[in-house]
This record gives structure tokens, sequence and C-alpha cells, in this order.
């Protein structure tokens, strides 16, 4: 099957379209919540709640921006609620979401990523996330349709609708009539009877391109991805199931032995590339065998048909031997130095990346990336097909047919990018394309800055000759949208015009804007912003997403990497409302204090535990408890409070801290609740003959049988750095406490585990490096494991 993205640069810039998802932003709402949450078509006056006697069971509250945060005190894990509560969610007994992917990030954080089903087919723009930290349920987001009808089936054929298909898009010639292709395809997949004839795909479509469009729905159609070489064009093309009859047609074409040898670029002048020695022909070549997935740079002369320009491309070789270059400039001719210039690009692109983010390729998997270099295409553009990303690129012709390559490296990045945003969010359609061409500008600039010491001009395609300014301060260039129009925005200067909005909040959150400006936005430099823009794009949106739900990601991957009263949270914040998207937030932050609420009196009443609360600079924070059997070494007007001592007995007390700002209406309190507890209660004594002696053999039982005591404990990961977590053998049988203390024998943590668990999962994030001793405490006795904190 062929997959694949869309848009154009057409005389204007690179572009790309994936698939769908989104997520959501702004103010607070009830449990009862707008079509913006709840419904796929967010649209106003349209309305479809979760039902809020379940939903409230599992949330503590319901954004309008779509976001559901789960209550502290839900048992179940992430992975757990998709099956057990889609009836919270507003999802019928037909409806199903069905796990695309689970993964973990750099801080923990589980992302499990799910498709809605409707009967047997898929929706379409259906896409659902929920997120979890060692098996706690955070918060989830995306998009769910709750109006669907009852589950159909199809009334036409396959045969019948792709006949119908075809008529809507007629050719001369199409991509399985050229054998050429057709052979590739059988040899890469190593299969003779693999086709690029289309293959119809059942699922409940959108009605229109953009899934936030006014009366946008879902028809059951069937999906034929058909490529056409002669007109050129790569088309998805929707046939209702029902009717027979044409739905929709989108593009999905986005316009817009290893050696290290020297090439001489356009833009960046001599640099080294990957290429290989083909020992058959005695030449070097623009093939880069070495970053996982291969890359290729071809020249073709070509027909302009996208589908065949690297097929029927060729490789421009550089003479030599083995480990022994001789002419490997690739500088001797428009052609040659076109291809190699193009080649550094994309491995520029690569390796950035690869480096920053640990992503390998556009698909982050090793697959080929394939170049096509054309002077007669006026245009770069990116797609997938067959399981490999293909860029073409070729000249800029404004300044006549002489103008110069478009193989600049943040044109190169550009196209690149569309292909994370492809596999990863897969942004497509109304404001979701505006953000990819923003992503796409973004990381353009930052892969340019990134191989050139850290300097580049903020210009899209400068040296080419686009010279598309990337946020009009820098330049006086009015083609590009810098402030939001609001919902419903008329994007008919099209997704290049309109990703200015992006592009701008990314400036100004990279240089900052003092208060005169209207709101003041501290600079916090290219390198955070670039990794909070990468964050959301690859761990918050979805296909549909749009620029309410692009505010709400950020300001969450913000929050994951920097804390939620950081500057790099105010900044975000503050970077939207200037460009219209959302509102400002006050520069005064106070986070909730964190640190140990419980300790054993069993353990003694020496401890130690640290209790902080996160604010924004500027704070003076002012530190009493109530109840002074809890002793305090370290307490009153400090940055965070020590407590060392407690009673030898049950007690409770509680912590404050008083968050004084120079603006005293900003000043704010926070409590915690701190209490001490008996967690391992002697048995009683019975003399022998009395009645309560059963009792104390059955406890002697169970704990033989499900205890940790006695049965080998297993740690993992150790060392670690984060999270760990026990493996008691058994399930418990009875109350068990689980405590860390150092080697001072001092308690530092303490947790209860329920009877019936196995896998407790500790959170050693804020101890120390260092070693320190578990105990896995029962009523039958005490079972201890060393363990190593390494950062």
């Amino acid at each position: 099957m062929l997959t694949s993205t869309k848009c154009c640069l057409s005389m204007r810039l690179f572009a790309l379209r994936p698939p769908k998802l989104t997520l959501l932003v702004g103010g607070l709402l009830s449990l009862s919540v707008h079509s913006s949450m709840a419904q796929f078509q967010a649209r106003k006056g349209v309305t479809a709640p979760y039902p809020k006697e379940k939903i409230s069971q599992l949330a503590k509250e319901v954004r309008a921006d779509g976001w559901i945060l789960f209550k502290e005190t839900l048992k179940e894990k992430p992975q757990e609620i998709a099956g057990k509560h889609k009836e919270a969610l507003g999802l019928g007994s037909a409806d199903e979401l069905q796990a695309t992917e689970a993964l973990t990030d750099e801080l923990g954080i589980t992302r499990y990523r799910y498709t809605q089903y409707h009967g047997k087919w898929p929706v379409q723009g259906a896409d659902f996330s929920i997120y979890g930290k060692a098996e706690k349920s955070l918060f989830a987001n995306g998009r769910l349709v709750q109006t669907l009808p009852s589950p159909q089936v199809p009334a036409v054929t396959e045969s019948q609708a792709l006949a119908t298909a075809l008529a809507n898009v007629p050719a001369k010639r199409y991509l399985w009539q050229d054998l050429r292709q057709e052979q590739q395809l059988r040899i890469s997949k190593r299969d003779s009877s693999a086709t690029n004839y289309p293959k119809g795909q059942i699922l409940y479509a959108l009605t229109a391109n953009d899934g936030n469009a006014e009366g946008t729905i879902h028809r059951l159609a069937y999906r034929f991805d058909i490529m056409r070489l002669d007109p050129e064009a790569y088309e998805a093309v929707y046939i209702d199931a029902i009717t027979g009859r044409l739905l929709r047609i989108s593009s999905l074409m986005s316009n817009g032995s290893c050696q290290d040898n020297q090439v001489d670029t356009w833009y960046n002048g001599n640099r080294y590339v990957g290429t290989w020695w083909d020992s058959n022909s005695n030449n070097f070549k623009l093939q880069d065998f070495c970053r996982g997935g291969y890359i290729y740079t071809k020249y073709s002369d070509g027909t302009g048909s996208s589908a065949s320009e690297f097929a029927n491309g060729y490789f421009i070789t550089a003479s030599g031997s083995e480990n022994n270059a001789l002419n490997t400039n690739w500088n001797w001719d428009f052609k040659a130095k076109s291809a190699a210039t193009a080649h550094y690009g994309v491995q520029a692109a690569h390796y950035f990346f690869k480096t920053e983010y640990g992503r390998n390729g556009p698909a982050n998997r090793n697959r080929d990336i394939r170049v096509a270099v054309n002077n007669l295409q006026n245009n770069a553009y990116y797609y997938q097909l067959n399981d490999a990303d293909y860029i073409v690129v070729g000249r800029w012709y404004r300044n006549g047919a002489n103008g110069r390559s478009l193989a600049e490296t943040d044109v190169m990045a550009h196209e690149f990018t569309h292909g994370v945003v492809k596999t990863s969010a897969g942004l497509d359609g109304g404001e979701a394309d505006a953000l990819n061409e923003s992503f796409g500008d973004i990381f353009g600039e930052m892969v340019e800055r990134y191989n050139n010491s850290n300097n580049h001009d903020w210009r899209v395609g400068a040296n080419a000759g686009l010279g598309r300014a990337f946020a009009r301060e820098v330049d006086p260039f009015t083609s590009q949208a810098q402030v939001y129009q609001g919902d419903g925005w008329d994007f008919g200067g099209g997704p290049h015009r309109n990703g200015g909005v992006q592009n701008r909040w990314f400036y100004l959150l990279s240089v900052g804007a003092a208060p005169s400006s209207g709101v003041y936005i501290p600079a916090i430099g290219e390198d955070k912003a670039a990794r909070i823009a990468y964050r959301n794009l690859t761990r918050y949106l979805g296909s549909n997403s749009n620029y309410a739900n692009a505010r709400a990601g950020a300001i969450q991957a913000a929050t994951d990497l920097y804390g939620a009263c950081s500057i790099e949270v105010i900044a975000t914040t503050n970077a939207w409302a200037a460009v219209g998207v959302g509102s400002s937030t006050s520069p005064n932050c106070a986070a909730q204090i964190t640190g140990s609420p419980q300790f054993c009196v069993e353990n003694g009443s020496s401890v130690y535990a640290e209790y902080r609360v996160q604010t924004s600079p500027g704070a003076t924070k002012t530190w009493s408890v109530d109840n002074p059997a809890f002793g305090f070494s370290q307490i009153g007007q400090v940055d965070y409070a020590v407590l060392t001592q407690i009673p030898s007995y049950a007690d409770a007390a509680t912590l404050s801290v008083y968050v004084q700002y120079p603006n005293p209406a900003a000043n704010v309190w926070r409590y915690y609740s701190l209490s001490t507890l008996i967690c391992n209660p002697q048995p009683p004594y019975c003399p022998p003959g009395q009645i309560c002696e059963i009792q104390v053999q059955q406890r002697q039982q169970q704990a033989a049988s499900g205890g940790a005591t006695g049965q080998e404990v297993a740690v993992f990961p150790n060392p670690a750095d984060a999270f760990m977590t026990l493996d008691l053998a058994v399930p418990t049988a009875t109350p068990t406490t689980v405590s860390i203390k150092d080697m001072l024998g001092r308690t530092l943590h303490i947790q209860q585990v329920a009877p019936g668990q196995r896998m407790v999962s500790l959170d050693v994030s804020q101890l120390p490096a260092g070693s320190f001793i578990v105990t896995i405490a029962t009523t039958s006795g005490t079972t201890a494991k060393r363990i190593q904190i390494s950062r």
C-alpha cells in the first residue's frame, strides 16, 4: 500500500501533510464539557459531553481544551483505562479503543496511543492518548467521535468503489502500469506478487479534508491511495461505501563500505558527507549507509513526474579508489554540485534529529531516505511511498532559467521535518496544515543553526533565492501571518503563510520580549524553545490539532521539561499570548509542596526529609509547622524545609509555606499534611490452648504463602535514576510496608502496599545518588535489599 503526505511549495515554499490527531488547550471547565473536548467536530452549538457521573469517578478536572486530568487516587493503570472506562469517555458498546503505540520518553512518561474503532472499522481522526508515569495515570487528551450511527457494512464492493475512484482521477498512466516501479517494489518487498495496484481500506472517513470544518461528519468509505504518473498526482480517493459515490479526494504529496568524502556545497562550502565506494564501477556514489536507514541521492533530468523522479534518476559518481578519494567534491557542474548539496542537507537534518532527540530518521526507525534532484522542478516537497521517505528538490526559477538550487540546508531540513510530522502527530488539514509548515520552518532553522556554528538568518531559503522571513520582526516581510485571528480564521493565505503564527511564537520564545511590547516574555534561547516544540509535536499533537491545541501541548511540554513554575513555562505561555493564542500568565507562580507525607514510628524518631515548593523567580518562602512534635532542623525563611525529628506515637501535623512576591497580590499559602502511624503492629500474645492461637497460626500461614518475607524479592533496574520496581515474587496476603533508608539508618521514604499486590513501583527521583536499603516489612518479618541510585 502507498503511504504519504501532502501540500506544496508552488512558488511559496515546501510542505507536507500527514495523518490526523488532536489534543486541545485553553481555560477550565466543569465535568460537563462542550464539543471542543468531547466530540470530534469542535464547532459552536454542538455538544457531546462525557457522562458526568462516570467521568467524575476518574477525573478531577476536564478542561475546555480537551485534557482530562485524572485523580491522584485513581487506582487504574493508564493502560487499563481505555478498556475499563470507555463509557466514561462517551463511547458505546460498538466502540473500541485499539492501542497503536506505547512509548516512554526520557522523563519516564509513557504515552499510550489509541485509534477508535466503530464496529470493525477505524474512525478517521479519532486519535486518543493516555499518559502515565510508573503506572500512575496522569492525564489524557485527543479526539473521540461519539455521534456515529449503528455499525454499518459496505453496500458496494471494493472493485465497484475502485472503478468509481479511478474515474474521478483519470490518467494516461498510473504507478502500477510502470513495469520498472513494479519490479523495484517486488525486489524491495522480496515478494513476487507485490504490486502498486490500489487496495481499498474500509474506514469511517471524514467528509472534508479539514476535520474541524463546519458540518464535517463521518461516513463509511473505501480509501484508495492512487499515484498518477501522467498527469502527475498522488491522492487519497474516498468512495462512500453505502452509496458508491465519490466522497472526497485528498492530495498525499507534500510540496513544498562507507566513506566520508568532501563535497563542495552551494551554500555551506566544503563539507564532509557519507558516500559509498562502488567496487563494481570503481566510483564513489552519493549513498550514505552509515546512519541506520540509507540515504540515496540521485539526479533526474526528469519528466516532472514525482513518482518516477528517483526511480528514473541516476547517481552522479566521482572518481578515485577505495579509501583514496580523488575528484570527489562533486562541483564540476550544476547537476553534480546540486546533488551534493542536497545530499549534505539531508544528512545534516538526520544528524541533528539523531544527536538532539535520539530520532533515527523521519520515521524514527531504519528505512531509506531517497533524494531526487532535478533542475526542472521549481519546487521542493516530501512524500512517503512503499515504506520509504522521498524528498524531491529543484531550483528557484523566479529569476529565470538559471535560478539557484533549492537545496539549501534549511530547505532540505524543512522537507525532512515533514517526515517527522507525518510519522508522529500527522498534522493534516486546516490549522493543522499551518502548524505542519511551521514545524518545518522551525527545525529547518534549527538544523541550519546547528550546522553553521550556531548562526542562522531567520529566513527560509534565503541563499537559494526564496528569502521568506521566519518572523516579521526580523524583516518587514508581510506575506506571513503573525497574529492568530481566532477559531474559523479564513486560511486563504495558505499554510505557508499561516504557519507564521507559530513561527513568531518560536522566535519570541527564543529571543524574548520586553514588557513594553505588551507582554513580558523571558528569553529562553533556541535550544530550549526547540526542545519544547519537538516534545509538543511528538507527544501531544495529533492530525487535526489547531493553534489552541498547539498552545496547550507546548505549555505541557515546558512543564514536563522544566517544571510548572519555571521561567520556561511563563515564556511559553506568554509567547502564545503575544501571537493571539490564549492569555498570558502571571509571572508569580507557586506549585504544591512535595516530600514524604508519612512515617512509621517503628523505624525510630530520627528521620531526614526535605520539603520543597517550586516557585517562579523572586519568591520568598517562609515555612512553619503547627505541631512542635515534628522537629525541623531547617525551617522559617528558607528555600526548603528539613524534617529531622518525628513523634514516637501516631500523630499529625500541617506544614505550611507562605510564598511572597514583590507584588503582594501574588502572595499565596501552600499546605501539606504530615503524619506518623504504627505501620507494623505486633500480633497479640496468646497462651497455649487459647482460642486466639488459631488466629496467629492463620496469620503465619498467610505470611508464609503470600508475604514478601522469605521470598526472593527482585529489584530492577538497579542501579536506577528515577524509578525502580520491586517484584515481591508473590502477591501480598497482608498489609506490607516498603521503606527506603540511607546508610545511616535514616528513613527517607515509606509507602504502603495493599494485599494482593505483587509489583511495587518506587519513585526515587528525589533521592541523591548513592547506596540505600529498601525494606519490605510484613506481619511475619522483614526483607531488605541494597539499591543504588546513579545519575
